[in-house]
């Protein structure tokens, strides 16, 4: 059976360092490249993507994708599962992953990085999350569109109604947001003054936390878990089901961890502001998400984007 790859480029250098982390985890759960789906293939974008990262990022990826791999497999052992006899590397090419367990699968709901298969036919996905330190790695990004649909709220008008402010203070800024961004980057100095961590920020940021606070806040304890285990945590009911293995560290010291999401319960849930950007859920084992609201890059310049952390 041909497979056409749907795949999505990625060219800046973070996504690029989290494609070799990906690759090079799956090949350290069986130290092969031979059992990945279309592996000459995934040999040949691992080759590309390891060459456009610096060689400490590679060691530092590699260190972690080995860490990553030992504790799934320790995982598995601890579950019960059998040993790897196929894998898979999606790239969110949801029609791959399709056709291999036998049914759709949406990857905006199942976030697979990484499908494997067992000798006793089980597949079960991996979401590979890998970052330097200890601090919270985000596992969630999500735009403004798609949670303005979710809870059915008009949250760009903040945002246009604090662009329009911001162009009425300084007349000699581009409308149009592609070449406001190409002039802050030539205008440093503005941009730092005037922009970086301005009112205009905040009050976008915190307009819009503001309006999602207030209606998360209308939910039954039963709608708000249903919220928040569908289209935060991807938890509820997923086929195939999934994992969540975090590699960290640097210069020779990582380690790694692994939380299912499955076994989240909705206990006590409660809902908070954090600074001026942030909805804090809790449970009754503290902190269970933060909703972030970021920039997808220059401030003032460029989409709204949401971070789950």
């Amino acid at each position: 059976m041909t497979v056409e790859f749907l795949v999505k480029r990625t060219e800046n250098s973070q996504s690029i360092a989290a494609d070799v982390n990906e690759l090079l985890f799956g090949y350290y759960l069986t130290c092969s490249w031979d059992d990945f789906e279309q592996s000459r293939w995934v040999k040949t974008q691992y080759d590309a993507r390891s060459k456009k990262i610096t060689k400490k990022e590679f060691k530092d990826q590699d260190g972690r994708a080995q860490k990553q791999a030992e504790k799934l497999k320790e995982w598995m052992a601890g579950h019960r599962y059998g040993t790897i006899v196929k894998k898979w590397w999606p790239k969110q090419n949801s029609q791959m992953i399709s056709q291999a367990v036998g049914y759709k699968v949406d990857l905006d709901k199942n976030p697979i990085d990484l499908l494997i298969k067992t000798n006793q036919n089980q597949f079960f996905g991996i979401s590979a999350k890998a970052g330097k330190g200890g601090g919270r790695i985000p596992f969630k990004n999500k735009g403004l569109g798609t949670v303005e649909k979710e809870l059915n709220l008009d949250l760009k008008n903040i945002y246009e109604n604090e662009i329009k402010k911001l162009l009425k203070k300084h007349p000699e800024l581009p409308k149009i947001q592609t070449k406001r961004k190409a002039w802050f980057k030539n205008n440093e100095d503005f941009y730092k003054k005037n922009i970086s961590e301005s009112d205009f920020v905040k009050n976008t940021f915190s307009g819009i936390r503001d309006q999602m606070l207030d209606k998360l806040h209308t939910f039954s304890s039963d709608k708000l878990w249903e919220y928040i285990r569908d289209c935060w945590l991807d938890a509820g009911r997923i086929d195939p089901p999934y994992v969540i293995v975090i590699g960290r560290g640097t210069s020779g010291k990582y380690d790694a961890s692994i939380k299912d999401p499955l076994e989240i319960t909705p206990q006590n849930l409660s809902i908070e502001q954090v600074g001026f950007d942030k909805i804090r859920v809790n449970w009754e084992n503290g902190k269970l998400v933060d909703m972030r609201v970021k920039f997808e890059s220059t401030q003032m310049s460029t989409s709204i984007k949401f971070s789950g952390e």
